[in-house]
């Protein structure tokens, strides 16, 4: 089974993308509009005594369980919406409908913040502007940089807590904001603090504590009775001078001394906005300063603060923390390399995040009237806040436990599965938390350090988690004592230096080598905003001049609308929020909508950088590119790169960079003589850029549907069991794939041979030029003539238009011309190009011409229809032969791979690679599974099928299985019904079998689910996974369609409902459907 599109998706998910884009009410149907529930107002005053002044946090905790989701608030006249249903929150975290709005109090720390990052308005020009200059100072590469100076001050803290002895009690709050305030000021401005050398914390932070707490209690009391409250407002503002004073005196210091050093204060001094090349006035200088001391430090502190209170409380999970930096760094200092690889801390620290958000909420507005969860209705003058503190404790989302601290919730598949927005401490979109991978990379580190080397014990069992909150919350009165561990060998004198870590150091041996011979041009094209894939573009740009290219380097807005085709391009590029990075929305917006088979003759390839943490966003940009520019005709030159900055990123960039330079160049070895790597250039699969490519033999290969069973149309309906020895070393899993790269059959041959007037034992040499590229056949050595027109091209695909307008230059007949014409202007139904050469005798054109718009020979993939339980050596593929009349009207049609595999004798070797899918049975044997396949769309289900028979030999309990099979006659192409049968004997299947010939009304798959919809309705209520692989225009759409309706019958619910429900099982529906 040749397939298309091997994504698992959920059936229903587009119709629920629909549903959600139809304006403001999220739907196409008139809403009935309930008022915001609220609680009961004071006279006059409204609801400003609901809540808690000192302490609102648990005052919000406590109120939200009172209401589902939503409620308002009116404080003197003002009205506050308080949002924290994950379902609604979904919703307001739409930037086309909500934007941030500033929260009353921010609006009073706006008197300090002035139009820094966090405190701007949304039309306030100098947040843009500041925002893409300082977006590359905490892109992956800069943050990695910043390792070192992270590493001193953790140092500092954990030398101190050694000193002090396991008697002496320690305040974990004042330590931790010690430490990321120095942290914050160290890395992003080289400024030191040197806060655990003095008793006192500097006068930094008493002054930025008491104007918070200021802007907090303003927001609280009538702007009159601010106004008269003459000496607190002097002494409000004195600290605000005093933060600034603190500012400028770094900044002049940096001035005075300039460095080259490519931290935040340079680029903030020296930088400009690549949209309007402008730079930042000194007083937006400063207040970008005291926003990052400020927010660069407050939340982090409070996290590691709450995380340790948690550790205490919850000895299994500590056991385990330090079991797992005991096994990853042991008594090693902690290196950058170790960050990505401590998941379990990752997960406590997004638990603790989850329970004790210290940012509790985000501000948001509208500009327009919108109703939200189809019934509640937001105003451009309500203030809307979405509380993280209860967002966190939605039990539908979280569960009944939610209260309870649980890092498994947080596992990678756990956090990968969570539903939309449901998890936003570091708040939404575009205006989110710009310091987010700084303050991740920083935790980890502290956390991990801390774990290494000491024991926590409580101060106080006693204890009870009191909270204080200004913009922030952190623990109150939260003490421990430390002890140091047996095992941990003492500080070290030695520093890890972020320069022994970093990948853009390590160099392969061939990159330490330069070409001497000319290669031809390249272009490196990137979007960057946080500088990482610009950097990665100018390494990728330094790798082609040492091998030979003449390499250019780029933004891809440059060339939007203006791609060289005969140019090789390398794309390095990544998402920001789901959106493409400010110097790439041009291209990506041209590309858009650029038309099929545009872009043939291109070769590129993409690599993509992201975190996984944004889940519904990771690789959207660097995915949609690489796509695109397939379906306009491109080739890819090597697979699209995956960096995930919550791993290795730079490893991962590493490692395709190997590949895509074995890709270009696949025989370059130091261990191999000249000779050798001759004969490997010559080599098909390497050439072809197939290194992966090794020999598979022909076991069997035997009818399941003979090869003379044809339809009404005259298409055969041959279907073969090809069974193949897998090359040494390769391994798969049942679902998997095999590519296999095929040959052209000896009639498409001789009719190349025919045309060009060449005899089966001529040699051509093909000599490099500015029209020949070298890339998809062997240059400068001689080959056969068969072997050239077998192994290199697609000589059976219908014509690109550019190959029809290069044709039309050749063409010396008006008729001949005009059949080129009308050909160029049809969207389908076109022949290929070799009998449009065959048949028009005035199209001259020269050899050379033709292999230059000829596409080299790809690969095809076939599901693998056996399982690694049954032989782990070998696997089998199920085959449709393609033998029809040709859709342009001339002949018949024949498809390259399907007959090549048909002709394939025992013993023969074939090129073939395991590719591995997402389309796999459940970890857990005894989830149920519906499987719905109809012609070779079996294959993947009998590889299911044959492993659950193998565990049940081996004494496993399974969860019932269902297979929907669609067959035209019973005793015709009833596909692998003996083993099926015997296999259900055995319980491992229950076989649905239904036929489309046999005059019944129950003709197609989706005929037999409605006939069985009661147990298919039982097993979808019961967490079933649902499985459908087949042709892809008219079967899948209808199962899906099928699907819903019973769903529909069962619960008696409206369709929207069924929508929403189904949309929300998304992770239990694998798809794989082809053309």
């Amino acid at each position: 089974m040749s397939t298309q599109n091997n994504e698992a998706q959920c059936p229903f998910a587009s119709a629920d993308s629909r549903r959600n884009s139809k304006g403001s009410n999220g739907s196409n149907q008139p809403c009935k509009e309930e008022p915001i529930p609220q609680p009961e107002p004071h006279f006059l005053v409204g609801n400003i005594f609901t809540v808690d002044k000192k302490n609102p946090f648990p005052s919000f905790i406590e109120l939200a369980k009172k209401f589902d989701g939503i409620f308002k608030m009116n404080i003197l006249g003002k009205q506050l919406v308080v949002v924290y249903s994950q379902e609604l929150v979904n919703e307001l975290c739409d930037e086309s409908r909500f934007e941030k709005a500033l929260p009353p109090g921010l609006k009073h720390v706006k008197e300090f913040g002035g139009d820094g990052l966090f405190t701007a308005e949304n039309n306030e020009p100098n947040w843009a502007i500041a925002h893409r200059i300082l977006m590359p100072a905490f892109g992956p590469k800069s943050i990695q940089d910043m390792y070192p100076q992270m590493y001193d001050i953790a140092e500092q803290l954990c030398t101190k807590w050694e000193r002090l002895g396991e008697h002496s009690v320690i305040d974990i709050v004042d330590n931790m904001t010690r430490l990321t305030l120095d942290t914050i000021a160290l890395c992003a401005f080289n400024y030191r603090f040197n806060s655990f050398y003095h008793n006192e914390m500097h006068p930094f932070v008493q002054s930025m504590f008491e104007a918070l707490q200021e802007a907090s209690s303003r927001t609280k009391r009538p702007s009159i009775l601010n106004n008269v409250l003459v000496k607190t407002k002097k002494k409000h503002q004195r600290n605000i001078e005093y933060m600034h004073a603190v500012a400028d005196e770094i900044v002049k210091d940096r001035k005075k001394n300039p460095s080259d050093v490519n931290d935040l204060l340079n680029r903030m001094l020296l930088g400009k906005d690549p949209v309007t090349n402008q730079g930042l006035s000194d007083e937006n200088i400063r207040y970008q300063m005291v926003t990052f001391l400020i927010a660069g430090h407050e939340t982090t502190s409070g996290l590691l603060s709450f995380t340790l209170y948690e550790l205490l409380k919850h000895p299994e999970v500590l056991k385990k923390a330090q079991k797992e930096v005991d096994t990853v760094i042991g008594n090693e200092n902690i290196q950058i390399k170790h960050i990505p690889q401590l998941v379990y801390l990752d997960q406590i620290l997004k638990e603790t995040l989850r329970l004790w958000p210290t940012a509790p909420g985000f501000g948001l507005g509208c500009k327009t009237d919108q109703v939200i969860g189809g019934k509640y209705r937001i105003h451009p003058s309500d203030f809307i806040i979405v509380s993280n503190s209860n967002l966190h404790r939605d039990k539908k989302v979280w569960g009944e436990d939610c209260e309870q601290f649980n890092p498994d919730r947080m596992s990678p598949e756990n956090f990968s599965s969570l539903p939309s927005n449901s998890w936003k401490p570091f708040g939404n979109g575009s205006r989110g938390c710009i310091g987010r991978p700084f303050a991740w990379q920083e935790a980890i580190l502290v956390l991990a350090m801390v774990l290494q080397r000491f024991e926590l014990i409580e101060n106080d069992p006693n204890y009870h988690l009191s909270i204080t909150q200004a913009l922030t919350i952190k623990p109150n009165g939260l003490f421990l004592k430390v002890k140091p561990r047996s095992n941990w060998k003492g500080s070290q004198l030695v520093r890890t230096n972020a320069s022994n870590t970093s990948s853009e150091n390590s160099h392969t041996d061939d990159q330490n080598s330069t070409s001497t011979e000319s290669k031809g041009p390249l272009l490196v094209l990137y979007g960057s905003n946080s500088g990482t894939c610009e950097s990665f573009a100018s390494m990728l740009h330094q790798d082609a001049k040492s091998k030979g290219f003449d390499c250019k380097v780029g933004r891809l807005n440059t060339f939007t609308g203006n791609i060289p085709l005969d140019t090789p391009i390398l794309i390095v590029t990544a998402s920001y929020e789901g959106q493409p990075t400010e110097d790439a929305k041009q291209f990506v917006g041209w590309l858009e909508h650029v038309p099929e088979n545009t872009l043939k003759g291109l070769k590129y390839a993409v690599f993509g950088c992201g975190h996984s943490d944004w889940v519904d966003t990771y690789q959207r940009i660097p995915t949609f590119i690489d796509n695109k520019l397939s379906e306009a005709g491109g080739e890819r030159i090597a697979q699209r790169g995956i960096g995930n900055a919550a791993k290795d990123l730079f490893c991962e960039f590493d490692q395709w960079r190997k590949t895509l330079w074995s890709s270009f160049d696949p025989h370059t070895s130091h261990e191999l003589p000249p000779v050798e790597t001759t004969i490997i250039k010559g080599h098909r699969e390497t050439i072809l850029h197939f290194q992966s490519l090794e020999p598979g033999k022909v076991i069997e290969n035997y009818d399941l549907v003979p090869e003379d069973y044809c339809d009404d149309h005259g298409t055969c309906r041959s279907k073969r069991h090809i069974e193949i020895q897998l090359p040494a070393g390769a391994h798969y899993e049942s679902g998997d794939y095999l590519s296999v790269l095929p040959v052209n059959s000896m009639k498409v041959v001789n009719k190349a041979l025919s045309h060009f007037k060449l005899t089966h034992d001529d040699q051509i040499v093909l000599k490099r030029s500015e029209t020949i590229s070298s890339s998809s056949y062997p240059v400068n050595e001689p080959i056969s003539a068969v072997n050239l027109f077998m192994n290199y091209f697609e000589l059976s695909q219908p014509a690109t238009k550019r190959q029809l307008e290069i044709l039309l230059e050749h063409t010396k007949e008006a008729s001949d011309k005009q059949v080129l014409q009308q050909l160029i202007e049809k969207d389908s139904n076109i022949p290929p190009i070799l009998d449009i050469v065959h048949d028009l005798k005035s199209c001259t054109i020269p050899l050379g011409n033709f292999l230059d718009i000829s596409i080299p020979m790809r690969t095809r993939q076939y599901s693998i229809s056996s399982s690694p339980l049954w032989n782990k050596d070998k696997c089998t593929i199920t085959v449709g032969v393609l033998r029809a009349p040709a859709t342009h009207g001339k002949g018949f049609h024949e498809g390259v791979a399907s007959n090549f595999l048909a002709s394939c004798l025992p013993d023969m070797q074939v090129s073939v690679q395991i590719r591995n899918s997402s389309f796999k049975l459940p970890n857990d044997p005894s989830v149920p599974i519906i499987m719905i396949g109809a012609g070779t769309g079996i294959a993947p289900f009998r590889g299911f099928v044959q492993e659950r028979a193998c565990l049940i030999k081996e004494g496993k309990t399974l969860g019932k299985a269902l297979l929907f099979q669609g067959c035209r006659n019973p005793e015709q192409d009833y596909l692998y019904k003996k083993e099926l049968e015997e296999w259900s004997q055995l319980g491992a299947v229950e076989l649905r079998p239904v036929f489309s010939r046999m005059g019944s009304n129950v003709k197609y798959v989706q005929d037999k689910i409605m006939e069985c919809k009661e147990e298919v309705a039982k097993l979808l209520l019961e967490e079933a996974q649902i499985y459908i692989c087949g042709e892809g225009n008219h079967m899948a759409p209808a199962v899906k369609k099928v699907l819903m309706e019973i769903y529909q019958q069962v619960t008696n619910c409206t369709k929207e409902e069924a929508e929403k429900r189904m949309s929300s099982m998304d992770k239990r529906f694998a798809v794989d459907v082809f053309a």
